[in-house]
């Protein structure tokens, strides 16, 4: 399987090692992918693709808004990991590498319908090319600012569609010469249906589907063509297509002898329901098929495999010159059972002179055939037999479908992917919502229990919702929407708060496991042995992933498995996804569904108390461990861990807080103050912290303290000094009276830092910080007194006496360093420039800055880069770059609006002089569009742009 696939021909999607790509930041990134990868014949010059995409941008600013996009397209596509990597990129060019693992659909396609058999178009080659046109190149992408762009698609749109109307003209004439009429009118209306003003794909379809007996559809069809043509082209048609009408009307239309064809074999049932999206999928599988002989389809329950399956298999029919067979395992559960089962199918006996395997594989040893072998998940231990097949019948195919793969030699897996979701944090307009594939499913199978069914505007986003909490799962999607009889979009939305308990009656032809979405992953649950089953079900304490360590602390618990072998065990039966962590440590997931089914199994099995108590004891630990480092150098930096570990973490506050153990959510609360600060999660840390305080009065003095200044801090950050003032004093009042002398001076450092929002308290809040400083160095805790240092300088900073504050800077800086505190030293730069700004020394203030933002950037910290694009400002502007200044100044009040908080009062009287002195360089409408320019900017740009990496 090619490593990077990129589907053009329809919506736009990209797929890297089987998985959907869905990180890119902006269409911008999207269009420069599509661009160098289909114009991958040569080195592209960086102003040149700067001008394509942003024709309308200064040059400077145009240039780094492609070094941000190049920057995010190569770790989208893991560019940096792959060997050979996907892009040749040099100083002055970029260049797709023809030579890397990737498949382009747009090459492919071009290929095949230019191959050439003997002078004539190779039939095989045109029908792989007409499967692979799956819609016009970009479709529903466009560039509207960056017309450049839209030229080029448009004329790439139109190339390729020419080849594809070409492939399907002469494919229909193929089919008509061979007598296939119904397979020729397929091909005849589709391309019709691609350029319906072409008067002859009219002729071609009429005298079709006259030669097909439909002569009422074939006069239907003239009058469509001369409506057509009246109403666009305001011409009759041509004496050509009126004479074949009169012909099919009056019934004049001479039969043509026709050649001896053999007829088709197959066993394929009959689809009672129209195939909803998957082309690309339909594609992929198809390519893959032609180059291997054993192709698995994987994936979890209600994902669609067999609908797939069946799908490919329809469209290969003429591949295999004896036939496709579709063989059913489900009603088996005994592995000796399958040859009879296969031998059933094929019409193969068994005799008294060999078994029936070997009977089989005289049959097919001379065959060129596909078998699709259906549900072989619960008949696992009868794989040899494929292999067995496989080498036995050089010319033998099998397409599988399975909960998990084979693991036979020669095997190729492919995971069916979800359906196609929208994005639920961007609003999008209905005639977009309604090209996900999985809102289309939704949309028909609605429309067959209720006629007449649309979505619209007031329904769209429920309906977006609901696919979106089933997963994109078909058989979950198709479940709901024959709700619709019944509710309506909202109300199937609200309901769906239990997705297994609404999601029953399917029809009734289905087998009973597919009836609803509970029976289809109890299929798979009642596969599992004892062991994967009471791990499967305590894996459902972890929220957002699980790494190999947690879920050996908190589900290997009496297990007779090892957890690895465990969790592999259920990844390869697709009960579990796999992810990537950390240093690309391995990371398992649940689809929601099932993570909703293992936790109802979880609560079957009368172990939840003891399973979550063990799940909140580990992150509890971790965070402690985190705590103590973390923004320091190295892969053992916390704030990654946590990062990553956050939904666990809520889940370890909710049910510790939620009354089970109220001292734990205190010491978590704890832990994670200084996390919760410098990554802006002033809300979320302020409403834990509260109810932690609240819901452990009684608990140990130095826990309720440190919870107490938690709290207090977010408070602070949020605006509400005069709360965080309240809990800080409760806090010192409780440390002092127990002695806890860490507590305690902790206290008096956050009581100093409140007072910066006082200019009439700054000797209090200086004298309460000298306080919790002697202490700390007291205590020799270096992570106390760089900051309580830090608290100090800013204090001195906003009363005016820089001297001091630059010397209490400078020692926090040196501790900083000394302890490995990136963080702490990212800080201070930028509290230096500040001081260098104060004191007019502008160049030095914008290096120490820029230096600040660099760090605070590799360390993600989003709420120190937000004061620090502002401090910019004023540097950036007294240089005279009064343009670049009001587009950082922009780019700092959208983040700090996206992180709902406002900066710091203190602050503010200096970004208020910064601000009025770039007014006073420009007009208003030159600096409010410089501001509106630098809003716009993702978090990524604006600190690009800030540091002028461009330039450099």
């Amino acid at each position: 399987m090619a490593h990077l696939l990129l589907s053009l021909l329809g919506p736009f999607q990209v797929t890297l090692a089987g998985e959907p790509v869905t990180s890119f930041e902006s269409d911008k990134v999207r269009a420069l992918l599509a661009y160098l990868a289909v114009e991958a014949d040569r080195p592209h010059h960086r102003e040149v693709l700067a001008g394509l995409l942003w024709p309308d941008w200064p040059d400077r600013a145009a240039r780094t808004n492609l070094r941000n996009a190049l920057a995010n397209l190569r770790k989208a596509i893991g560019d940096r990991q792959a060997t050979p990597p996907f892009l040749l990129i040099t100083r002055e060019t970029i260049q797709f590498n023809t030579a890397s693992d990737h498949w382009l659909d747009v090459t492919a396609f071009s290929e095949l319908v230019e191959a050439d058999q003997a002078g004539q178009p190779a039939v095989r080659q045109l029908e792989e090319a007409v499967a692979l046109y799956r819609g016009s190149f970009l479709e529903g992408f466009s560039l509207k600012d960056s017309p450049t762009f839209e030229d080029w698609s448009l004329l790439t749109r139109e190339r390729l569609q020419r080849q594809a109307l070409t492939a399907l003209r002469q494919l229909a004439g193929y089919y008509e010469q061979r007598g296939e009429y119904e397979r020729a009118c397929e091909v005849a209306w589709r391309h019709v249906e691609l350029e319906p003003w072409q008067e002859e794909a009219h002729q071609q379809l009429m005298r079709l589907l006259a030669l097909s007996d439909q002569r009422s559809a074939a006069l239907a069809q003239y009058e469509t063509c001369r409506r057509l043509l009246a109403d666009e082209l305001g011409v009759e048609p041509a004496q050509e297509t009126t004479r074949l009408y009169e012909q099919i009307r009056d019934g004049e239309l001479e039969m043509p002898v026709l050649p001896q064809v053999a007829a088709r074999k197959h066993n394929l049932p009959a689809q009672v329901t129209s195939f909803i999206g998957r082309e690309r999928e339909i594609g992929e599988v198809m390519q893959l098929l032609a180059a291997t002989r054993l192709l698995t389809l994987t994936g979890p329950p209600g994902t669609g495999k067999t609908r797939l399956g069946l799908q490919v298999a329809a469209q290969v029919l003429d591949r295999f010159a004896d036939g496709v067979f579709f063989v059913d395992l489900a009603p088996i559960s005994d592995p000796q059972h399958v040859p009879s089962t296969v031998a059933q199918v094929l019409g193969v006996r068994e005799t008294a002179a060999q078994s029936l395997v070997e009977s089989l594989k005289n049959y097919l040893c001379r065959k060129h055939l596909l078998l699709l072998l259906d549900n072989f998940e619960q008949i696992i231990e009868a794989a040899p037999l494929v292999g067995e097949l496989l080498s036995a019948s050089p010319g033998l195919k099998a397409l599988v479908t399975s909960r998990e793969a084979l693991h036979v030699y020669g095997e190729q897996e492919y995971p069916v992917p979800p359906l196609g979701l929208p994005d639920l944090d961007r609003v999008e307009p209905l005639h977009v919502l309604s090209q996900y594939e999985a809102v289309e499913l939704f949309s028909q199978r609605a429309q067959a229990v209720r006629p007449g069914f649309t979505i619209t505007d007031e329904d769209a986003p429920a309906v977006a919702e609901i696919c979106v909490r089933l997963d994109g799962l078909p058989l979950a999607i198709e479940l709901a929407a024959a709700r619709s009889k019944l509710l309506s979009p909202e109300t199937m939305r609200r309901r769906l708060e239990s997705r297994l308990g609404m999601l029953t009656g399917g029809a009734r032809d289905l087998p009973a496991r597919l009836r609803t979405l509970r029976g289809a992953i109890d299929w798979s649950y009642d596969l599992l042995d004892a062991d994967e089953k009471t791990l499967f079900a305590r894996l459902a304490v972890f929220q957002g992933g699980r790494t190999v360590e947690a879920v050996e602390a908190v589900c290997g618990h009496s297990l007779a498995i090892d957890v690895t072998d465990g969790l592999e065990s259920l990844l390869h039966k697709s009960l579990l996804q796999l992810g990537e962590g950390l240093d690309g440590e391995p990371r398992f997931l649940f689809l929601e569904t099932i993570h909703e089914y293992a936790r109802e199994r979880l609560e079957e099995s009368g172990e939840a108390e003891t399973v979550q108590k063990r799940h909140a004891d580990y992150f509890v630990a971790l965070a402690e461990r985190a705590e103590t480092n973390l923004f320091g150098a190295g892969p053992g930096c916390g704030s990654a861990r946590l990062r990553i570990e956050h939904d666990n973490l809520r889940t370890a506050l909710a049910w510790s807080l939620g009354g089970a153990d109220a001292e734990l959510g205190l010491r978590l609360v704890g832990a994670l103050r200084d996390f919760w600060y410098y990554s802006g999660h002033f809300a979320e840390g302020w409403r834990w912290a509260e109810r932690a305080c609240e819901s452990a009065e009684d608990a140990p003095p130095a826990l309720r303290a440190k919870a107490l200044n938690a709290a207090g801090q977010m408070a602070s950050a949020r605006g509400d000094l005069e709360r965080g003032i309240l809990l800080h004093r409760e806090a010192l009042a409780l440390s002092r009276e127990v002695g806890d002398r860490i507590n305690h001076a902790w206290a008096l450092a956050f009581l100093g830092s409140d007072l910066m929002g006082y200019p009439d308290k700054y000797d209090e809040g200086i004298a309460l910080c000298e306080e919790g400083l002697a202490l700390f160095r007291e205590l020799d805790d270096k992570p106390g007194i760089a900051r309580t240092l830090n608290f100090l300088g800013e204090l001195a900073r906003l009363d005016g006496d820089y001297e001091r504050a630059k010397e209490v800077y400078e020692e926090c800086l040196a501790i900083a360093r000394e302890t490995g505190d990136r963080h702490r030293e990212a800080y201070m730069h930028g509290c230096l420039g500040c001081v260098a700004q104060h004191q007019g020394d502008y160049e030095r203030a914008e290096a120490l800055t820029i230096e600040a933002l660099a760090q605070l950037r590799e360390l993600h910290l989003r709420y120190g880069i937000a004061p620090h694009l502002l401090v910019l400002v004023g540097p950036v502007g007294a240089k005279g770059q009064a343009e670049r200044a009001a587009r950082i100044l922009g780019a700092g009040e959208a983040l700090f609006e996206a992180m709902g908080v406002e900066p710091q009062p203190a602050d503010q009287s200096a970004v208020d002089r910064y601000v009025a002195a770039v007014r006073e360089q420009l007009d208003e409408e030159t600096f409010e569009a410089a501001r509106a320019e630098g809003r716009a900017m993702s978090l990524e740009e604006a600190v690009a742009y800030a540091l002028d990496e461009d330039a450099k």
